[in-house]
């Protein structure tokens, strides 16, 4: 029983975070995606050609808006 519930709480969590980033600017909510999905600055840097201190401070801006949320 306790288990649902942490279960849930999960999965509320999980879809407040993916409404927060389907609500923000496109780019901001890309960027945030792709390094969670693996891919570090420095290599999505140099595949972009974006500076990778552009995209460290969007990556952390949405983790700190992100960390807000939940």
């Amino acid at each position: 029983k306790r288990y649902n519930t942490i279960e849930q709480n999960i999965a509320k969590k999980y879809e407040k975070i993916n409404k927060k980033l389907d609500s923000m600017f496109w780019y901001d909510a890309q960027v945030y995606r792709i390094i969670e999905g693996g891919t570090s600055i420095k290599e999505l840097s140099e595949k972009s050609k974006i500076s990778y201190y552009s995209l460290y401070r969007t990556y952390n801006k949405v983790k700190k808006i992100l960390k807000e949320l939940i």
